[in-house]
Parts: structure tokens; sequence; C-alpha cells
């Protein structure tokens, strides 16, 4: 079963990045069971609530407009 960040980010792209960025580009969405449940316009504030109404590893946010971020780790072992 994918994790709530994971099916939110999914969800995120497919249902909610349109509307959300013509309306709140800058923003942070804060995402519960594939819903936008809230925006907020800093990453505490939207963290603070998540924590609260949904508890640890139950919600995920989402910088509206943010290009994603693509992290290459090194393989061990691995020639460079």
């Amino acid at each position: 079963m994918p994790s709530q960040a994971l099916s939110n980010h999914h969800a995120y792209k497919r249902l909610h990045r349109e509307q959300m960025e013509a309306e709140h580009l800058g923003e942070i969405a804060l995402l519960h069971d594939g819903d936008v449940v809230g925006v907020y316009s800093d990453r505490e504030s939207a963290y603070s609530v998540g924590v609260t109404k949904y508890g640890f590893g139950a919600f995920s946010f989402e910088e509206i407009g943010a290009q994603p971020l693509f992290v290459s780790l090194p393989t061990v072992g691995q020639e460079r």
C-alpha cells in the first residue's frame, strides 16, 4: 500500500494541480486521503494543522507551483 504522501502526491498531480496553480500559486496545499483539505501561506502552518487534525504520517503538503526535486545518490561501489 502506498504511503499517504505518495498517494496524495499522485492525486494532487492528477486532480488538483491545475486549479491550485491558477488560484494559489506559491502557497502550500495540505492533503489528506487524496483531497486538498486546506491552503496555507507557509509550510509551518500547513504542518501544524496537519499534525493536529490528522496525526503524524496521515497527511502531506505540496508547494503549489514548485518544481519537484529529484535527488540521485551514487550506488555503493559504483564507478564514476
